[in-house]
């Protein structure tokens, strides 16, 4: 320990751009642990960030048991931008979506089906032998244990195996199973719970950023018009509900500022007139002063219509550019505005500020629920033996 333990450092003056920190805490009445991830830019190429770990005592009575935590989360000059993590709100409209009746009818029929065959020894070898006979899978799903995500892959197993469970009931006349009815609804809320697990994957990476938020939920919401011929008021009514928080402008402007989802489809072009005029007045009314020895152009030594003059120009410009240079889905959008630097002097800046900051918040149950990838070692150690473990963890963890 005392060999390989660094305390993790950043020079924060240095750093090009903002600073976004994402915090979550896991615990009981017993124990709680604080994670947070720092995110940062050291050039304007890439987005980096570092994993902080740690144990709150007992004593403590908030979240903020660190004094620097509390200070930095409670001051509104420090704090530009709060943000709730997506992943949370998708759990959220998931977890409403499969409390519908019709929905919630149909799983509670296919768990009964699955522990019905799984507790009867004899059937249950009669069903491996008649798949078998069949050549298909013969081994039976999990139970989900109230994560939505295994809900997902339980339904996804279910609803492949189904014509075999159809005929394994017809020959056993066992009726405890799923109308046809039933099944064509699980079908469509199989689609759109895909959706929501590719849109969960794809806003975790240590890359992703607010400005993938409104697609995806736009996303769902076409699929929502699509696949939901029954219920879709209600549907749309649980999406609404659950992201409502995202109808601020930082997440639209952010989507402007995103060269993959820019002047696309997702907002009619006078909606995309009107961020770009947001764009325009919060660089007009922004201060500055960071400029002077920043590498661009001081900012400071304009006056208002000359900011104006100088934004407006490289809107439109960059209008241009997004549409005939529009980034691939897996490129960064941090390197797209890097390359193009010299020709957005404040506009890449002003992106940096959106992309600063992830679409989730870093898991801390991840890391410390009940066989999470620390908790054996919480186990193990303790006082500063497990305060310096954890820090020499939270150097090697990735966001």
């Amino acid at each position: 320990m005392q060999k390989h333990y660094v305390k993790p450092l950043i020079n924060y003056p240095k750093t090009v751009g903002p600073i976004s920190v994402t915090i979550d805490i896991h615990g009981d009445l017993d124990e709680k642990f604080l994670v947070f991830s720092i995110h940062y830019f050291e050039d304007i190429y890439e987005r980096k960030n570092v994993v902080y770990l740690k144990k709150i005592s007992n004593n403590d009575n908030s979240v903020g048991s660190n004094e620097e935590i509390l200070r930095m989360t409670g001051s509104r000059e420090l704090v530009k931008r709060f943000h709730i993590c997506f992943y949370r709100n998708m759990s959220k409209f998931v977890t409403n979506l499969l409390g519908i009746d019709i929905f919630s009818h149909g799983l509670d029929v296919l768990r009964l089906f699955i522990q019905f065959i799984k507790g009867n020894p004899d059937l249950y070898r009669k069903f491996a032998y008649f798949q078998s006979a069949r050549k298909q899978e013969s081994i039976l799903p999990s139970m989900d244990n109230d994560s939505w995500e295994n809900t997902y892959i339980l339904l996804t197993k279910c609803l492949l195996l189904h014509e075999s469970f159809i005929d394994f009931c017809e020959q056993h006349r066992i009726r405890l199973y799923i109308t046809n009815m039933v099944f064509n609804h699980l079908i469509h809320l199989q689609r759109l719970l895909r959706q929501c697990v590719y849109y969960c994957r794809s806003l975790s990476t240590p890359s992703s950023s607010i400005s993938q938020i409104i697609p995806a939920i736009e996303g769902l919401r076409r699929l929502i018009d699509r696949e939901f011929p029954f219920q879709q008021e209600k549907v749309h009514e649980l999406l609404d509900s659950s992201f409502g928080n995202y109808s601020k402008n930082c997440y639209e402007v952010a989507v402007l500022l995103d060269p993959l989802f820019s002047y696309t489809d997702i907002f009619p072009d006078e909606k995309w007139k009107d961020l770009e005029n947001l764009v325009i007045d919060e660089f007009v009314k922004t201060n500055w002063k960071w400029t002077v020895h920043s590498g661009i152009l001081d900012a400071t030594m304009m006056n208002p219509k000359e900011r104006k003059t100088f934004i407006t120009s490289e809107i439109m410009i960059y209008r241009q550019f997004s549409m005939r240079e529009r980034p691939k889905e897996s490129d960064c959008p941090f390197l797209w505005w890097a390359e193009r630097q010299s020709q957005f002097d404040f506009l890449s800046v002003m992106a940096r500020e959106y992309f600063s900051c992830p679409a989730v918040s870093i898991d801390a149950s991840f890391y410390f629920s009940e066989g999470g990838k620390l908790h054996r070692l919480c186990k193990m150690y303790s006082g500063q033996q497990l305060e310096q473990s954890l820090n020499l963890a939270g150097s090697h963890q990735e966001f």
